[in-house]
């Protein structure tokens, strides 16, 4: 392993590994960077390690599948981004409606209650913190950004490249949860872990699945952004200061060329597409997946 440099206020930690193997292991709870307080950090895997950490709606090809005049969020104010939200959760919400399905913690009548041009809270989308959760693993844009509980998990995640594509780093980010608790006091932005219960969306259960949320600011910041700008003062709290032992996050990267091999040792742990997505998408994607192990290890026998 290669330990790679931090930035200058070592909020945000960056390493490099040479194998799979020592990469799961790095990612494992007893391992020495988590050892102090395992359940604090939380994951998410990323197949290229360029990605900005920003959520689904944030970013102008998701909302583009459901809207091909989708404008960049980015050149949207905070007010404007939030409408074009809701308008697509109450869809979501009268679609499951029109079939029969459930509304996760909301009543039809409060669906109605959720107009595009309803001024927002700060707290956005805590009024249907539910609903946006199953929208988001059914992969309709939210402002919800995916973590797990589980570094193994988001290593599985990391690994889903094209098959055949080697080139680049895939890399899994690991956040101290207990520096979101700053969220409710900084001045200019609001951010928080989102816990949502398990019961109607298998996904999140089976994932071991959290979400950090954030509003407020009209710039469109990634959460290591946040997270630098809150430990740096460049957004500033409204009373007091961090106190958080360094790093605050972890970037863990891995040549692409390794993910098969990631993907096959998670298999043995039991960590693959069927236990992830449990029902008939599970067992298809491992179905796919299975074809990249047997193509690794034919090429390294």
């Amino acid at each position: 392993m290669n330990r790679g440099g931090t930035n200058s206020q070592d909020v945000v930690a960056v390493e490099s590994f040479r194998s799979a193997r020592a990469f799961l292991d790095a990612l494992h709870p007893s391992d020495k960077r988590w050892r102090a307080n395992p359940a604090s950090w939380i994951f998410r895997g990323h197949a290229d390690s360029n990605w900005r950490l920003l959520p689904s709606a944030f970013r102008r090809e998701s909302l583009a599948a459901f809207d091909d005049r989708a404008p960049d969020p980015a050149t949207l104010p905070e007010d404007a981004r939030a409408a074009g939200e809701r308008l697509i959760l109450r869809q979501f919400g009268e679609g499951l409606d029109l079939v029969g399905l459930p509304l996760p913690g909301m009543s039809r009548a409060a669906l109605d209650e959720l107009k595009p041009e309803t001024p927002h809270a700060p707290q956005w989308p805590r009024e249907c913190l539910e609903l946006a959760a199953l929208a988001q693993h059914h992969g309709v844009p939210t402002r919800l950004l995916d973590f797990t509980r589980s570094g193994h998990v988001a290593a599985y995640f990391a690994g889903q490249r094209p098959l055949g594509s080697t080139e680049g780093s895939i890399a899994v980010w690991a956040l101290d949860t207990a520096f979101l608790e700053h969220g409710t006091r900084c001045a200019t932005i609001w951010f928080e872990l989102a816990r949502v219960s398990r019961a109607v969306n298998p996904n999140l259960h089976a994932q071991s699945g959290v979400f950090v949320v954030w509003t407020g600011s009209d710039e469109l910041l990634s959460l290591d952004a946040i997270v630098a700008g809150v430990c740096s003062g460049a957004l500033p709290l409204c009373s007091g200061s961090v106190r958080k032992s360094r790093p605050i996050m972890r970037k863990l990267v891995l040549p692409a060329r390794h993910g098969p091999e990631l993907l096959g040792l998670l298999v043995d742990e039991r960590i693959s597409g069927a236990t992830l997505f449990p029902g008939v998408e599970g067992v298809v994607r491992q179905l796919k997946e299975a074809r990249i192990h047997r193509r690794f290890t034919a090429v390294h026998s």
